[in-house]
């Protein structure tokens, strides 16, 4: 009769006994989670791209619009639109060119 193992470190099922018998020779598996994440440079040249794609975005987009209400505010619903559609774009091509 083989000895009985260690009731410490011996769960009950047999699954888990065999998982935990071969865990150690199970290599890790690759992912991005492993990666090193994005560096301090990185991170401020996307910022600044961000920033510098909603300033253009909305001047483009008041550009776009015109004056074409004749009220108030012209321009001012197309700089609306045109400042998240820019940061997105500013903050992408950032992090492309920084990479």
């Amino acid at each position: 009769m083989p000895p009985a193992p260690n009731a410490a470190t011996r769960s009950h099922t047999p699954l888990r006994d065999a998982i935990a018998r071969h865990a150690a020779t199970i290599a890790p598996a690759r992912s991005h989670a492993m990666q090193p994440g994005p560096t301090a440079r990185h991170r401020a040249a996307v910022k600044i791209g961000i920033i510098g794609g909603l300033i253009a975005g909305a001047l483009v987009g008041a550009a776009i619009e015109g004056d074409r209400c004749g009220c108030d505010d012209p321009g001012l619903t197309g700089s609306l639109i045109g400042m998240p559609i820019g940061a997105v774009i500013g903050g992408v091509l950032a992090a492309r060119l920084v990479r």
